[in-house]
């Protein structure tokens, strides 16, 4: 759980106070949790070809924390920066160890 905390607070540093990735990178090391991963999976929508929309794909990246700060992956960026507008569907962010549910899961309590 710990790791998606951060997470969120990397991003927040970025796109919100506007950090360098390098400040970032030196905090994240000095606390020594630059190499926690976390799994961001999304849903993107089927482009139309010929008048028919394509399959939706099932995207996802494993990032660390380092890598996120320094925008080496500009996708997950834009992804969690713009969350699902348009083209994307679905956004699901899970730490490594942590047990995926299905996207199809429905919860009949």
């Amino acid at each position: 759980m710990n790791v998606l905390v951060n997470l969120v607070g990397v991003h927040y540093c970025i796109t919100n106070l506007g950090i360098p990735g390098d400040n970032l990178v030196k905090v994240l090391r000095t606390c020594e949790i630059s190499d926690r991963h976390v799994c961001v999976k999304w849903w993107k929508l089927g482009r139309w070809i010929h008048g028919y929309r394509g399959r939706d794909e099932l995207l996802f990246r494993w990032i660390s924390l380092e890598n996120l700060a320094t925008e080496e992956d500009e996708t997950v960026l834009r992804v969690l920066r713009r969350g699902t507008v348009l083209e994307v569907l679905r956004v699901q962010i899970s730490a490594v160890d942590h047990k995926s549910i299905p996207w199809s899961y429905q919860d009949n309590q």
